[in-house]
């Protein structure tokens, strides 16, 4: 089986995240096995960047023979706060992913994919807004796949019958603690590590 993909929406108090980091004034956005928007998306700062995992490449981003007109950032920062809105709607209607129907999550990937092809920093993935702590807001997948722990448990395990085996390990675990609701999903970056 694919190595199960997932979104997280974590959101901070600038433009270009979703969501405010907790004792930051920035955030930014992570994507696929990744996550996708911290606690930003609000109107600090629309320079807020956009974060890809480690696992994946980042593109570069493309140089441009003459800079942006400023009627062009502020439609960009305009087009980024819709984008972002959007997006925040999704996560709210369908409880952080947790009800999200297929075109929910097909929804949410295209918001994001907007967002990241918008993002006025070059490497946001070293950029210092991402420092802080970051509250999920919207994942494709199981809200606890989004921690730490089971991405690291995901990422030993190779394609194939491991996987699977994985993937059955997590849908039971859930399935155990359904009475259970999962509350505020944090994650503090340091830079540190």
């Amino acid at each position: 089986a694919a190595m199960h993909r997932f979104i997280c929406v974590c959101i901070v108090a600038s433009a270009h995240g979703l969501l405010t980091s907790v004792g930051t004034p920035h955030g930014s956005l992570r994507r696929s096995n990744r996550c996708l928007l911290p606690r930003c998306c609000m109107d600090a700062a629309p320079e807020m960047p956009s974060d890809v995992d480690s696992l994946y490449d980042e593109p570069e981003a493309p140089v441009t023979a003459t800079p942006p007109s400023d009627m062009d950032t502020v439609d960009a920062d305009n087009r980024r706060m819709e984008l972002k809105a959007s997006l925040l709607a999704v996560a709210a209607a369908s409880s952080r992913g947790e009800a999200a129907q297929a075109s929910d999550i097909s929804t949410a990937r295209t918001l994001v994919d907007e967002l990241e092809r918008l993002s006025p920093i070059a490497e946001p993935t070293l950029a210092p807004e991402c420092l802080g702590t970051w509250e999920l807001v919207f994942a494709d997948t199981q809200l606890f796949r989004s921690s730490p722990f089971f991405m690291a448990g995901r990422a030993v395990c190779t394609d194939g019958a491991e996987a699977d085996r994985y993937d059955w390990f997590c849908d039971m675990h859930r399935a155990a603690l359904a009475v259970s609701n999962i509350g505020k999903v944090r994650q503090g970056i340091d830079g540190a590590r």
